[in-house]
């Protein structure tokens, strides 16, 4: 039939999550790798604790390779702003848009 996407790949490589890597980034990111045996990190993850552990430098050698992704956005410098920057108010435009909520709300409150 047709070709794979490369997500349905990467899907059927990433062992269960009782196996996988326990460590994340705080957010949604989960390392892909499989768990060493009665550890909760695979084998990079792992090393790197034990080298932090000791307060020493990482060595380049034990760094993970990270996506192009991000390469290429240092590289370009592009930043995108997705949100619309909003008018910068006076204290007398905050002041008359309180009393315009005040006075909304008590109409609504009438009805």
């Amino acid at each position: 039939m047709g070709k794979k996407s490369t997500t349905e790949e990467v899907k059927l490589e990433i062992p269960p999550d009782n196996l996988r890597c326990s460590r994340t980034d705080g957010r949604q990111w989960r390392c892909k790798r499989r768990a060493m045996e009665n550890v909760k990190l695979c084998e990079a993850h792992y090393l790197q604790g034990k080298i932090r552990q000791n307060k020493e430098k990482v060595p380049e050698s034990l760094k993970l390779q990270r996506n192009m992704k991000m390469k290429k956005r240092k590289k370009n410098d592009v930043v995108e702003i997705r949100s619309k920057k909003k008018k910068k108010k006076k204290n007398g435009d905050v002041q008359l848009e309180l009393i315009r909520m005040v006075l909304q709300r008590e109409v609504d409150k009438k009805k």
